[in-house]
């Protein structure tokens, strides 16, 4: 079910970001807030650690960079696994891939395509 949920909320979301208007910047992160991390998980336990590693992709150094990825790498989708937490990340690296200016594009791009790719393994097994 949760990866049905992914790919839905994937595809939704593109849908959603292409027809919005007005300044992008505005818009990144927006709602990351409204979000109940506490009451979804991820590898580790409760999800309360995501926003700042969503934050942390936007930061100017790169080292904070660097560790965001590793965060989401290891416990947002651990070794190919979907959480909960996974599919409310999405909308917010869709609004991340929007921006001017998106550090690092290609872990952005490979992390969105790694969760497509392990949703599309999911939905074919027996």
């Amino acid at each position: 079910m949760i990866v049905t949920t992914l790919t839905i909320v994937l595809q939704l979301s593109c849908l959603l970001l292409k027809k919005q208007m007005g300044d992008v910047r505005q818009m990144v992160l927006e709602g990351l807030d409204d979000v109940d991390w506490s009451g979804l998980h991820h590898a580790y336990g409760p999800a309360t650690d995501v926003p700042d590693m969503l934050r942390g992709l936007l930061s100017d150094d790169r080292d904070v960079r660097m560790h965001a990825w590793e965060g989401l790498g290891s416990a947002v989708h651990h070794q190919g696994d979907v959480y909960d937490s996974t599919v409310s990340v999405v909308p917010f690296l869709l609004q991340i891939l929007r921006q001017d200016t998106v550090y690092e594009p290609e872990y952005l791009l490979g992390y969105l395509q790694d969760l497509e790719r392990h949703t599309w393994i999911r939905t074919q097994s027996p």
